[in-house]
């Protein structure tokens, strides 16, 4: 286990993990959830976790079922099997593929749009 300290760029560093694990109590959408998925490390985290929505939603591994150290270790063994992995870590890239900074972009104006339309109309 290596503690590196903060890093500019973390890519080295999930390019030599085999999957990713935060075993959060609370967080709303946590950064390293979304680079882990971009890096296409399947993810293991908390139900209380925002980003673990994401990882649902496109079964990119998964929350432990229970904020125990027992319902983490569930689901990372799920993990041991290459083939299982192989296939959460598809779906890890797949996961973040809408999430471009062009796409976030087109969104948010087009949200502002919507916003400024509907106050213009009253």
């Amino acid at each position: 286990m290596v503690f590196a300290g903060p890093q500019t760029d973390v890519r080295r560093y999930l390019g030599a993990a085999d999957a990713f694990v935060l075993p959060t109590l609370y967080d709303p959408l946590s950064n390293a959830v979304l680079e882990a998925l971009a890096c296409g490390l399947p993810v293991v985290t908390s139900r209380r976790c925002g980003a673990g929505e994401l990882v649902v939603a496109h079964d990119a591994a998964g929350p432990a079922t229970r904020s125990t150290m027992p319902a983490f270790a569930e689901r990372m063994r799920a993990l041991l099997d290459p083939a299982e992995r192989a296939r959460r870590a598809e779906r890890a890239v797949a996961a973040v593929a809408a999430l471009t900074p062009e796409a976030m972009t087109g969104r948010l104006l087009d949200l502002y749009g919507r916003l400024l339309g509907a106050a213009g109309a009253r």
